[in-house]
């Protein structure tokens, strides 16, 4: 059997039970924060606890700019807040300032913060498939590292990758290097993830139970999406039309 891979036509040597599975695909890339750690809501937190001593109409207007545009690095984030919802003259000092504050912050709440119910269970599944798998999110690549290792799965992703880049071009330099290959499946929970997915012609999977996308079910399907609420019993919710 044949496929199209770019604009030329390959040989494909699966089996139909591999075209039925994950082992149909050359990568998976997972974001984090709502895909494999319950961790958005505590970020949402930490988030309005740092910007506690402004205004409570500033801190709701940045809630407010968050929760339009999931999936931001958190450098955007405070930059917009002190530039355009409350300006200051030091504006780079205080985002810097309250940068390496939610670094510090978040590595202490989330280090029992809840995976998303199968998360885990999936990654080392892949991993003993031979499936790579990578991390692309918006939070810093360091932190990532530590968290992830401990949950016992650093070891099982062929590269994390943080928010210093767009995360589409995370993902074609990791495609470039060989680490994942096409096809690619895309597990994420904001509109930052369907947009990259897009962009690199991945199958798009929105998690959506730990979300804070509040629209984004309704979007993801519209656009033709998978949409599920966790990673338990994901292969039967995705290949069900297969088999």
């Amino acid at each position: 059997m044949a496929r199209l891979v770019g604009r030329t036509l390959q040989r494909d040597d699966r089996t139909a039970g591999d075209r039925m599975s994950f082992r149909r695909f050359g990568g998976v890339v997972f974001d984090c924060d709502g895909v494999l750690l319950d961790s958005n809501r505590i970020k949402a937190g930490i988030f309005r606890d740092i910007l506690a001593g402004h205004p409570g109409d500033a801190v709701a207007a940045f809630t407010a700019y968050q929760q339009a545009h999931p999936g931001l690095h958190r450098r955007d984030l405070f930059a917009y807040f002190f530039t355009e919802i409350a300006p200051q003259v030091d504006f780079r000092d205080q985002t810097d300032r309250c940068v390496s504050e939610f670094s510090r912050r978040t590595l202490d709440a989330l280090g029992g913060c809840a995976a998303v119910p199968g998360a885990l269970e999936l990654v080392a599944r892949l991993h003993n498939e031979g499936v790579p798998c990578v991390v692309v999110s918006a939070a810093e690549a360091a932190d990532l590292a530590v968290l992830l290792g401990g949950r016992g799965i650093a070891h099982r992703l062929g590269a994390i990758r943080g928010g210093d880049r767009k995360k589409a071009d995370h993902v074609l330099d990791l495609l470039a290097a060989g680490v994942i290959a096409r096809p690619l499946l895309y597990f994420g929970d904001s509109r930052a993830d369907l947009d990259a997915a897009e962009a690199v012609q991945a199958r798009f999977v929105m998690v959506s139970g730990a979300s804070d996308w509040a629209d984004g079910a309704e979007i993801c399907r519209r656009r033709g999406h998978d949409v599920v609420p966790d990673l338990r019993d994901v292969e039967r919710a995705l290949f069900a039309v297969d088999l």
